[in-house]
Formats: structure tokens, sequence, C-alpha cells
């Protein structure tokens, strides 16, 4: 639970759309005051809803029981490995183009990747739009997206190329 997360952009939709939210997390003691400032006063466990940390057979049941993932993140997110774990339950993900949330959630099929700024403003308005949006996607889309993007298997193979690779070219120079 910190800025870069963007949980109080999300409370500001789900507030917007009349929609209910669920937020999971750890406060890290440096969020404390930002949780207390930005969020804590529109938990109302009816529409806006702080379970704390959950566990992972927990985070499974949460977002396969979603109708999205949405994280309107602030930052530039080097992997976003919730992506990935909301897609495998088939949840799509709304999130801002900001890192490596392009490369990940592949807009309109897995999810939307919403420009991250409107009039200088963060772009409420796009979340907004994606969250009405939504039921466009389909679940098996996000699912198929993860088992052929980001298995386990996937990763060692891409990591094996790139070590090849690098034996090749030490080769080539030496």
């Amino acid at each position: 639970m910190s800025p870069e997360k963007g949980p109080d952009l999300a409370i500001r939709a789900a507030l917007k759309t009349g929609l209910k939210l669920k937020m999971a997390a750890k406060i890290d003691v440096v969020d404390k005051k930002f949780f207390e400032r930005e969020i804590a006063p529109f938990i109302d466990n009816k529409q806006i809803e702080f379970l704390g940390e959950v566990g992972h057979i927990g985070k499974v049941k949460l977002l396969k029981n979603a109708l999205a993932l949405i994280a309107p993140i602030q930052w530039q997110e080097p992997f976003g490995l919730f992506f990935i774990e909301a897609m495998a339950t088939g949840t799509p993900v709304i999130t801002f183009k900001r890192g490596s949330a392009p490369e990940i959630v592949k807009d309109k099929k897995t999810g939307f990747v919403v420009k991250p700024w409107l009039n200088k403003k963060p772009n409420l308005k796009g979340l907004i739009k994606a969250i009405y949006k939504i039921k466009e996607i389909r679940r098996d889309d996000c699912r198929k997206w993860v088992e052929k993007n980001f298995t386990s298997e996937k990763m060692a193979d891409n990591y094996e190329k790139v070590y090849y690779g690098l034996l090749k070219k030490e080769r080539e120079s030496g």
C-alpha cells in the first residue's frame, strides 16, 4: 500500500462508478501516514474495503472473483508481477501506461493500458472509461496470454537464449 501503486485513484474511480473496491496490501512503516491520510478516510467496509495483507490462497481467491485488477500505478513499474498474477486467474487489468505495463498487459485484449495524464492530472476519466468497458475483455484471453508469455519455462528459455547469445558474441570477438 503505497502512493506509487495509486490506491487513492482506485478509490476515486470506485466512488465515481459505484463499484465495490477490495484492497489487499501490506502497509509498510514508511507508507503508514499516506494510508492514514489518503486511504483510511474512505474505507467504509461496504463499497471500499481494506483487507490488509493476504496470503497466496487469499490473493488467488480475490483475483479470480474480481471484475478487474485496478492498478493506476504512479511510477515506472519495472515488472509488475501483480499484473501477471491477476491475468493468470483470468482477471483483466486496468493500469496506466508506465514502465513495463504495456509489455505485460495487452491493451484491449487482457485489459486496458490507459494514458496516465489528462490535462496535467492523473487520468481518472480514462480509468473510469476502462472500468465501464472491462466486460469486453475475455477472461480466458487473460489466462492464455500468461500461459504463452509468462511461465517459468518461458523465463528459463529466454535466459538460455540470452546466455547462448552472449557465448556466441564472446566467441566471435575472442
